[in-house]
């Protein structure tokens, strides 16, 4: 089966060179220290190369940071348009199953990641670090780099629960994001979700996320009281 342009760039060989270093470098880095807490002098002695020769090739911390989420981020992302789309094409106008749109949104990423994995190891902490990190550098990164995933998203999810208050659909997106660093961290344990090679069993982890994202996003309340608190 011919690959998708998304999944073909997560599996495209590394050059090996300088920039491809500092990029495996930074990500390793920023998941263990945060953006703050990691300088390009330690970016550029970890990538085994100089000070100028970070700065030549990104210039700053911020564009390293950039380059290193763009790396991750964009094949998962348009992977999501991919299937959304499709999904869209079929249902010719209809609104989609939650479920299907859930499954579209969470499975991209363990595809991508598995396909990574073929030639190189994700830092587990990046994910976790990232949606943590309070620097406003990377706040505003995270909001540039989701907002066209969240502007496509979001409206389906509307459409398919019309009778959803849309404000609690935001936010349940949002925590179903929450449950997929969690995994992507390496935090979910149980026997129950290990792999015949002793590993995490990340098919079997993306189906119960599925189902526990689309049970979560369908009881979302209908209407949100004045209070704010659960009607009584």
């Amino acid at each position: 089966m011919a690959q998708t342009p998304a999944l073909a760039q997560a599996t495209a060989p590394g050059a090996g060179d300088t920039r491809e270093r500092l990029l495996d470098a930074a990500e390793r880095l920023f998941g263990e220290n945060g953006f703050d807490g990691t300088s390009m002098r330690a970016l550029a002695r970890a990538a085994g190369t100089g000070l100028s020769a970070a700065n030549y090739h990104f210039g700053s911390k911020e564009a390293l940071l950039t380059a290193v989420m763009l790396r991750r981020i964009n094949p998962v992302n348009e992977l999501r348009m991919q299937r959304l789309e499709a999904l869209e094409a079929q249902a010719g106008g209809a609104p989609l199953r939650v479920e299907a749109i859930v499954d579209a949104y969470l499975r991209p990423v363990f595809e991508i990641r598995a396909a990574f994995i073929q030639r190189d190891s994700p830092s587990p902490w990046l994910a976790a670090r990232i949606y943590s990190d309070p620097s406003q550098a990377v706040t505003k990164l995270k909001r540039e780099l989701f907002v066209g995933v969240q502007a496509r998203f979001l409206p389906a999810l509307q459409r398919a629960l019309p009778q959803r208050d849309p404000r609690d659909l935001e936010v349940a997106q949002q925590l179903t994001t929450g449950l997929l660093v969690h995994v992507l961290s390496g935090n979910v344990s149980g026997s129950g979700l290990a792999g015949p090679d002793g590993g995490h069993d990340y098919g079997r982890i993306l189906c119960q996320l599925v189902d526990f994202a689309t049970a979560g996003l369908t009881s979302a309340p209908a209407t949100r009281p004045a209070s704010g608190g659960r009607p009584a």
